[in-house]
């Protein structure tokens, strides 16, 4: 798995560390996935392989709600909604 870091402004325990006013906490998300990936997820599983599956997704407290709000969508679709969405906020 792949430590924290914020998707959509990148801050991570480093960041957090040079500057604590950034200090926050981490969801990590899960998106959708279409049947092919789901049927190599499973077998993944199986195997016993362990790492950082493509639709897990890290937010800080300030970004978590732009990825729970599209978890139902599929991975790389909520990743384009959601980068849509934080340069809209900027």
């Amino acid at each position: 798995m792949m430590p924290p870091r914020c998707f959509v402004c990148g801050v991570d325990y480093r960041s957090i560390e040079q500057n604590p006013e950034l200090a926050t906490g981490f969801t990590l998300i899960y998106f959708g996935l279409n049947r092919r990936e789901e049927a190599a997820q499973e077998e993944l599983n199986r195997k016993g392989w362990v790492g950082h599956p493509d639709n897990a997704v890290w937010f800080c407290d300030r970004h978590a709600e732009l990825g729970e709000s599209r978890k139902h969508l599929h991975w790389r679709a909520a990743r384009v909604a959601i980068r849509a969405a934080a340069t809209w906020r900027k």
